[in-house]
């Protein structure tokens, strides 16, 4: 068949665009973010429509990333909690989900994590394997149901606390005098 122009259908067969002969991109707006789409051509000519081409089905991308799109925190001195808001369409679509990439020196990379919105529908990890009295950078990047990873975001820091290994706390007996006592001892 020689084709003089193409039509694009979705999967119900709608017409979503009719493209002359030589255009073989066109932009389609009005799409959710990770929204799952499907697609097939049928060439026309002077005989008329032509079979379907194979169904070519995607996810749509999801957005760049903003900083009002994750929080870092220190939980403790050995522990981190990186809070990422999930994307707003189609959370649970297979293979979505976020890396996390954590710095030490803000130029290479010491920790990477995938956290799949199957597992973890809330988009919260905890990096337990952090120091305290350290800073780290925290960024990451958005990936859609087709497992295609977006930008990375911005980079941010979080500094953990210092914990004081050689100090331990302690309550001594009751008694009339000192209802509870509380105590710091150094060790070594």
């Amino acid at each position: 068949m020689q084709e003089d122009t193409y039509v694009l259908h979705n999967a119900s067969e709608q017409v979503m665009f009719t493209m002359t002969q030589g255009i073989t991109v066109k932009d389609e707006t009005g799409l959710s973010e990770n929204q799952q789409v499907s697609r097939h051509v049928h060439g026309i000519n002077t005989m008329g429509l032509g079979a379907a081409s194979a169904t070519l089905t995607k996810y749509t991308l999801i957005h760049d990333p903003l900083n009002s799109d994750f929080t870092v925190a220190a939980a403790s001195g050995n522990q981190v909690n990186v809070t990422i808001t999930a994307p707003p369409a189609n959370p649970t679509a297979p293979n979505t989900g976020v890396w996390i990439e954590r710095l030490t020196d803000n130029v290479a990379v010491s920790g990477q994590w995938f956290i799949s919105s199957a597992t973890n529908p809330t988009w919260v990890f905890s990096d337990t394997s952090v120091l305290s009295n350290t800073t780290y950078y925290y960024r990451f990047s958005y990936r859609n149901g087709d497992a295609v990873t977006g930008l990375y975001s911005n980079v941010k820091s979080v500094t953990t606390p210092a914990v004081l290994p050689w100090l331990r706390a302690w309550s001594g007996p009751r008694t009339a005098r000192a209802p509870s006592v509380v105590a710091l001892e150094r060790l070594g």
